[in-house]
């Protein structure tokens, strides 16, 4: 009996979507064994993700005190337009635009975060791994040099303004 050329194609079509799925679970456990070889540098990576996200975050918050202990008159308004049509509170004249520097900042970092965890979670070879590695200590560098350099200035401005 001859297969037609339509049975043909089904049958490698079922072949290429057994081959894909085994493909998927093999990348799975050589990524699962990877992680449970580097278990402790994964650890190390992890922490420093973290507190990167914190020193970002302190450098906003230390600067808007400094802001604040440096101009002792200044009424703090609220910059949500939700919250302020809730609870009565003073709207700032350009709130639109603060919120959405604010929400702009949140979606990078979210965006980093993700992009991590989704790095950290299909690593398979010493590649993927050496590029995790320099992407959170160019992220931990950048984010601990907020503190003493102007970058968090300058990445605000980008965003902000």
């Amino acid at each position: 009996m001859e297969l037609t050329q339509e049975a043909i194609y089904i049958d490698m079509q079922e072949q290429e979507t057994k081959l894909k799925y085994q493909i998927k679970e093999q990348r799975k456990k050589v990524s699962n064994e990877y992680k449970a070889r580097h278990k402790t540098l994964f650890r190390a990576m992890d922490i420093a993700i973290v507190l990167a996200i914190l020193f970002n975050i302190g450098a906003v918050i230390l600067t808007n005190a400094l802001i604040a202990k440096t101009t002792p008159g200044l009424v703090i308004c609220e910059a949500n337009p939700a919250q302020t049509l809730l609870n009565g509170f003073q709207p700032v004249d350009d709130s639109k635009p603060i919120y959405f520097g604010f929400l702009v900042h949140i979606a990078v970092l979210a965006f980093i975060v993700g992009t991590y965890i989704y790095q950290r979670n299909t690593v398979t070879n010493q590649a993927e791994l050496f590029a995790i590695i320099v992407t959170v200590l160019i992220l931990i560098i950048g984010c601990t040099l907020d503190f003493s350099n102007d970058l968090g200035y300058w990445i605000g401005k980008m965003i902000w303004h």
